[in-house]
């Protein structure tokens, strides 16, 4: 199989009994955020080493859609954001949701609130139940400087679609940026400066915040060594 389709892996993740490696490939932008992280998505037989396609690459090696996507923990589930192609700002469709069963084939599409020009970074909850999702708009559907686009933090409900927001933020969305969802009720942020802070869903606001121990560097120090 031809994995043409971008610059690098990502989307690594290992199914629970370390049998199968999840992972799809990124056009890696520089200097890009990480919305759109994967073109196809493919999973690897450890002990066969065959591939299997999941999703498909829609496009060819010059031109092909890019999606946001994340799996769920045990591996079952995923949910992907396909991003449009279109060449006028005006006849932007909206966004769409997809969630796959991997074992029955089975799909189901929501579609998201008109006002989100960008959405990804999906993390399932460990009873999958709901999922979050970070969001984005701006007022000027040209305007893509990071200052002026609005960020929700928002848990979407996996069989109705509902949409609840828990908090928003304007500018770079790496100041609080989605991790992972180990517990039922905590969801993990990374802040800009490498610590990690925990949104608490059941009060819904911040309860801990876990900063790393530095190591020395070598030369210039950088912002983050964690």
């Amino acid at each position: 199989m031809e994995l043409w389709e971008g610059n690098y892996f990502s989307e690594l993740q290992w199914s629970p009994d370390s049998r199968y490696l999840f992972f799809s490939r990124n056009q890696g932008f520089d200097g890009g955020i990480a919305f759109d992280n994967a073109t196809g998505y493919w999973r690897l037989d450890i002990l066969s080493g065959e591939i299997l396609e999941i999703l498909a690459v829609d496009g060819d090696s010059e031109t092909y859609e890019m999606k946001s996507l994340g799996l769920s923990q045990d591996s079952t589930t995923l949910a992907y954001i396909p991003t449009p192609l279109y060449s006028d700002p005006e006849e932007r469709p909206a966004l769409e949701l997809f969630i796959l069963d991997l074992e029955s084939g089975k799909e189901v599409v929501h579609q998201l609130d008109y006002k989100y020009h960008i959405a990804g970074e999906i993390l399932w909850a460990p009873n999958k139940e709901s999922l979050f999702l970070l969001a984005g708009y701006r007022d000027d559907i040209e305007d893509w400087d990071l200052n002026n686009i609005y960020f929700e933090y928002t848990l979407l409900d996996v069989q109705d679609g509902n949409i609840e927001i828990l908090f928003e933020t304007q500018g770079n969305p790496r100041t609080y940026w989605p991790t992972n969802w180990r517990e039922e009720n905590l969801i993990e942020f990374q802040y800009n400066n490498c610590a990690a802070w925990y949104f608490d869903l059941t009060i819904g606001d911040f309860v801990a915040q876990a900063t790393p121990t530095p190591y020395p560097t070598v030369g210039e120090s950088r912002e983050c060594n964690p």
